[in-house]
C-alpha cells in the first residue's frame, strides 16, 4: 500500500499519495532542466555533443552507456526545438524571423548546414597556417622563377578572375547587408554588433561560411601579380595572409563583431573587384574612383577598430557579448596595422604623386 500524506484543501481533509508528490517534484526538476539546457549559448551545445559522443564511444559499463544515451536524447530533444533556440539567442521574435525569412532566402541558403560547417571549421583553422606558409613559398619562388622570363600578359584571365569574385562580392555584400541592416534597425547598434545569429541564421549563414572559405582562393591575386612581373607591395600579400588566418580563427567561435566584420569586407571588395575587372578589360577608370576605394578601405579598418572597442567595452560591462580577450587583441592589431599601411598607400599612391607631377609641370 502507498502511504499517503493529508491535506486540507476546502474545509475538508483528503489523502495525497506520497509517490504522486515524488513524481510531480521529480516531474518540475526534469523541466527545469529542460529550460536551463535550452538557454545554453548554441556553441556551448556543440561542444557538449560532441564530448557526449565521445564518452560514449570510451563509455565500458552499462551504467555508463545508458546514462550517455539519455544524455543523448535530452540533446536530440533540445535540437528539435533549434528554430526557437536560434530565435533567442538572435533576440529576435518569431515575426522578425519571418521578416528576414522574407528577404528571399534561397533554397540553397535555406539548406546550408551551418552546423557541419562551424565544426569543420573548429576542427581545421589551423590550416589557414599551411595554406598561408605554401603562399608565401609560392610568391619567393614564383619570383626567383620570373627573374629571366619574360613577363605574362595573362589580361582575360584577370578580367575573368577579378569579375567572378566581384559578383561573389557584391551578391555577399547584398545578402550579408540585408540581413544586418534588418538587425540593425530593429534591434539596434548592440545587438547588431553582440548577435551571434549571423552565423547561424537565416540568408546571412552561408555567407559567412562562404566569406571565411574564400579568403584562400583570393590568395591567388598575388598570382597574378608575381607572373605579370608587377610590384608587389608588403601591404598585398600581408593583408592576405592575416586576413585569412583571422577569418578562420574566428568563425570557428562566432565571435561578436564578425556580422560587421564580414559585411564591410564583402562591400569593399565588391567595389575593388568591379574596380580591377574594369582596369584589366583596359576600361577608363578615373583616378578618382581608385582613391575613393582607397579612403573605403581606410574607413573600414576605421571601423573594424570601433567594433573591437564596442565588443571589449560590452564584455566589461558584463553584458551578452560573446568574444574573448585573445581574439579583440589580434584583431584590434590586425585592424591597427591596415589602417596605418593604407593610410602610408593613400600618401603615397594620390598625394605624392600629385604634388611630384605639380612640381613637373611648374619646371617645364
Amino acid at each position: 500500500q502507498r502511504s499517503a500524506k493529508p491535506v486540507r484543501k476546502g474545509g475538508s481533509i483528503i489523502a495525497q499519495p506520497e509517490r504522486a508528490c515524488t513524481r510531480a517534484r521529480a516531474h518540475t526538476h526534469t523541466r527545469a532542466h529542460i529550460y536551463h539546457t535550452h538557454h545554453i549559448p548554441i556553441s556551448h551545445r556543440r561542444i557538449s555533443q560532441h564530448t557526449h559522443s565521445l564518452s560514449l564511444s570510451h563509455a565500458h559499463t552499462e551504467g555508463e552507456k545508458d546514462r550517455y544515451r539519455g544524455a543523448e536524447k535530452r540533446r536530440k530533444k533540445i535540437k528539435s526545438n533549434a528554430p526557437k533556440i536560434k530565435a533567442e539567442v538572435a533576440g529576435v521574435s518569431h515575426a522578425g524571423i519571418m521578416s528576414v525569412l522574407a528577404l528571399q532566402e534561397y533554397e540553397f541558403e535555406r539548406q546550408f548546414n551551418e552546423d557541419e560547417a562551424i565544426r569543420w571549421m573548429q576542427e581545421n583553422w589551423k590550416k589557414s597556417f599551411l595554406f598561408s606558409a605554401l603562399y608565401a613559398a609560392c610568391i619567393l619562388g614564383g619570383r626567383h622563377l620570373m627573374k629571366q622570363r619574360e613577363k605574362f600578359e595573362l589580361r582575360k584571365p584577370l578580367v575573368v578572375w577579378s569579375l567572378t569574385l566581384a559578383v561573389f562580392s557584391i551578391f555577399g555584400a547584398i545578402r550579408t547587408g540585408s540581413y544586418m541592416t534588418f538587425i540593425l534597425m530593429t534591434k539596434g547598434l548592440k545587438q547588431s554588433v553582440c548577435d551571434q545569429s549571423f552565423y547561424n541564421g537565416p540568408v546571412s549563414k552561408f555567407w559567412a561560411y562562404a566569406f571565411v572559405l574564400s579568403k584562400a582562393p583570393e590568395l591567388g591575386d598575388t598570382l597574378f601579380i608575381v607572373l605579370r612581373k608587377q610590384k608587389l607591395m608588403f601591404l598585398h600579400w600581408y593583408h592576405h595572409i592575416t586576413v585569412l588566418l583571422y577569418s578562420w580563427y574566428s568563425y570557428k567561435d562566432m565571435v561578436a563583431g564578425g556580422g560587421w566584420f564580414m559585411t564591410m569586407n564583402y562591400l569593399v571588395h565588391a567595389v575593388m573587384y568591379s574596380y580591377y575587372a574594369l582596369k584589366a578589360a583596359r576600361f577608363k577608370v578615373s583616378r578618382k574612383f581608385a582613391m575613393f576605394i582607397t579612403l573605403t578601405q581606410i574607413t573600414q579598418m576605421l571601423m573594424g577598430c570601433v567594433v573591437n572597442y564596442l565588443v571589449y567595452q560590452w564584455m566589461q560591462q558584463g553584458h551578452e557579448c560573446p568574444s574573448h580577450f585573445q581574439n579583440i587583441l589580434w584583431s584590434s592589431l590586425m585592424y591597427l596595422s591596415y589602417f596605418v599601411l593604407f593610410c602610408q598607400f593613400f600618401f603615397e599612391a594620390y598625394i605624392n604623386k600629385t604634388k611630384s607631377k605639380n612640381n613637373t609641370k611648374k619646371i617645364q
